[in-house]
């Protein structure tokens, strides 16, 4: 993955991994700003269970706004 643009968000280096995918330092290349980019993984990311559980905890995390939690930019199934 690192080096791959995925929309409009380049791929710069794993920071980490966990039960729901793995996560990616990156670049907006439309704003030139660092963000980190989530990555469901090939064999989960066609369950519908997931992908709602996804879609969830991006709608929860987007109502929120606190210094001390991560802004959500963009979220795509």
């Amino acid at each position: 993955m690192i080096g791959k643009t995925i929309h409009h968000y380049k791929i710069l280096e794993k920071i980490g991994q966990g039960a729901m995918g793995q996560v990616y330092m990156g670049k907006d290349l439309r704003l030139g700003r660092s963000v980190c980019i989530k990555v469901l993984p090939s064999e989960i990311s066609d369950d519908y269970t997931v992908k709602s559980q996804l879609e969830s905890e991006a709608k929860a995390v987007g109502l929120l706004n606190h210094p001390n939690i991560a802004i959500l930019y963009d979220f795509n199934n």
